[in-house]
């Protein structure tokens, strides 16, 4: 494994579903990823959301895993898609849960519980930018979302919720 050289404590950068993140280390092991070829075996982020922050719904082409580092502790929202329940997983000291994993393909958000939450995420094989989906670019899903889960619907973007549209049976 291998640490990202010139990355300092404290330089995050935005990113796009939510919160910012900065590079912590990527495998120097490679292996032959389906479609990729070579692609390093793992990646892992550190990622910082302040009071207020989250993300929005997004997923992932791998399972992940979600370490607590700092902070009081995070919700992690999982939704498996049309027809299902949104599942809230505490993770915190108080709930004695420090780590969870997030199976592929598996639509997850995420809310700081406190005020400033730093966690860690866990890649394999190594995170690429074209295996991440956001939801309210996915116009069905994410109008089947707003339909089943209005009470959540800051997690999809609220620049979506409400608009005719985009979803005319929300409309007030």
């Amino acid at each position: 494994m291998k640490v990202i050289e010139g990355v300092k404590a404290g330089e995050y950068s935005e990113f796009p579903e939510g919160g910012r993140y900065r590079y912590v280390a990527v495998s120097s092991k490679l292996v032959d990823y389906q479609h990729k070829g070579l692609w390093p075996a793992l990646s892992h982020i550190y990622c910082q959301f302040k009071t207020g922050e989250g993300t929005h719904f997004f997923r992932l082409l791998n399972d992940e895993l979600i370490s607590l580092y700092r902070g009081e502790g995070i919700n992690l929202y999982l939704w498996r898609g049309p027809g299902t329940q949104v599942e809230r997983v505490e993770i915190s000291a108080a709930n004695d849960i420090f780590c969870w994993r997030v199976p592929s393909l598996v639509w997850q958000a995420l809310e700081p519980i406190g005020e400033e939450v730093v966690i860690g995420r866990t890649l394999a094989p190594a995170f690429d930018f074209e295996e991440f989906e956001i939801l309210r670019e996915d116009r069905e899903n994410s109008a089947i979302f707003l339909q089943e889960h209005a009470e959540l619907a800051h997690l999809l973007g609220e620049e979506l919720y409400g608009r005719e549209d985009y979803c005319p049976r929300l409309k007030d």
